[in-house]
């Protein structure tokens, strides 16, 4: 912070410091401002026009008092909050006047942090509510939302504000911004919104289908028919399978693959399917606590033989997800204690599901989805399971699909022996 308290002076004094004269002034300015001396040497070595150390406290509380702060503590708690208020002014001008190339200007001129990514979702939301697609898609043509140069966590949060904001709309008639191949990739194959594959989800990968996409979210629109028609207790559609090839595959999109597979030629053993698939991977060493698809089909499914698989195949760290991917921890949760109510270790499962947390599941994406095998399980632990919940009857009805239905619900933890 002690840049920013220097450059906050040079402001409040009218002088840019670069030579002694300017030290020498500056002292004087001060001295009249706050009654406190600071030499021209400390000056000079705190702009960097001599060698010296750390400036003492005291020096840095009257600078602080020159800018108008109570002492450099009150300036280092304050300068944030002013800098974001004067940012999002800023940002509010410009978005009301449809300054586009200014708006571009800007954003050019801001670091990547999570801050920058908070001011481009308000710029997206307040275009987007005020049905200014035009100029949205005039910022993705000119590169403003480079979402890759994000961690995976900020991306994911980045797409689920997204969703979020998307599934209350009136999608139709703007299918020029939603089709955007940019805003295709920062929002649609990120959010991955299972709870509204019959809504507003479903109607978006169909439009998508129609239209010239890249190899790799077409794979992606095939594995997601495939799903939705599967949950709907559908015919799959036709599908060869040999075309899900893509390299090198993102963990969570190799899932998805998996899971197709799953679906149209359950193999005689998941291991020489993994062996089949894992090419795609190339030699890179990938994390699979994003093999997320395989693990949410295997809970919706209770498929037993594909979760002991999964347990058994993906090495968690329960720390590190606690820390970053809690939507991750909660399925491993799921999945363990499904397993172990299987296995007839009812202790045990209830021990997995007093860690669970179901507000950690993902929204929008997940939590509906996946909110029936949560309550059979807890159903099941709580000697429940001859009614079905009216609650549950609600939401399965509002996802529409026809493979959560109240007899699947009683004979859940029969079908998963099959």
């Amino acid at each position: 912070m002690i840049e920013e308290l220097l450059q906050k002076v040079e402001d409040a004094a009218r002088i840019r410091v670069g030579n002694r004269g300017d030290c020498e002034l500056l002292s004087e300015l001060i001295l009249v401002e706050t009654d406190e001396f600071v030499s021209y040497n400390t000056l000079r070595r705190l702009f960097g026009l001599a060698a010296g150390g750390r400036p003492r406290r005291r020096t840095l509380d009257v600078l602080a008092q020159y800018v108008g702060f109570e002492g450099y503590s009150h300036f280092c708690s304050a300068e944030p909050s002013l800098n974001a208020w004067r940012q999002r002014s800023e940002l509010s001008q410009l978005l009301a006047n449809a300054e586009g190339t200014a708006l571009l200007r800007w954003f050019e001129e801001e670091p990547s942090t999570p801050s920058k990514l908070e001011w481009i979702l308000t710029t997206f939301r307040e275009l987007f509510l005020a049905g200014r697609d035009a100029e949205l898609c005039s910022l993705l043509d000119a590169g403003f939302c480079a979402i890759d140069d994000y961690a995976y966590s900020y991306q994911i949060h980045f797409a689920t504000s997204m969703g979020a904001m998307l599934g209350r709309a009136n999608l139709e008639g703007r299918w020029a911004l939603l089709c955007h191949p940019v805003f295709v990739e920062a929002v649609f194959l990120r959010v991955v919104d299972y709870s509204a594959l019959n809504g507003y989800y479903g109607r978006w990968a169909d439009e998508l289908a129609v239209r010239e996409v890249s190899h790799e979210a077409g794979i992606f629109l095939a594995c997601l028919r495939q799903l939705r028609a599967w949950m709907n207790r559908e015919s799959l559609p036709q599908l060869d399978l040999a075309s899900l090839w893509v390299e090198p595959c993102p963990p969570a999109l190799l899932g998805r693959i998996f899971t197709v597979y799953v679906m149209r030629e359950r193999p005689a053993s998941f291991d020489e399917l993994w062996a089949k698939l894992k090419p795609m991977w190339g030699d890179a060493e990938r994390d699979m606590t994003t093999f997320i698809e395989p693990r949410t089909f295997a809970l919706v499914t209770g498929d037993l033989d594909l979760a002991h698989w999964l347990l058994a195949q993906i090495e968690v760290q329960e720390y590190a997800l606690r820390q970053f991917q809690r939507h991750e921890l909660q399925v491993h949760y799921l999945l363990t204690a499904m397993v172990q109510l299987f296995n007839g270790q009812r202790l045990e499962a209830a021990e997995t599901m007093r860690q669970f947390r179901e507000n950690e599941l993902r929204r929008p994406s997940f939590h509906d989805f996946l909110l029936f095998p949560v309550r059979r399980i807890q159903a099941e632990l709580a000697g429940t399971a001859g009614g079905f919940p009216d609650a549950l009857r609600s939401i399965t009805l509002q996802l529409g699909h026809a493979f959560l239905d109240e007899p699947y619900w009683h004979r859940f933890f029969d079908f998963g022996r099959r």
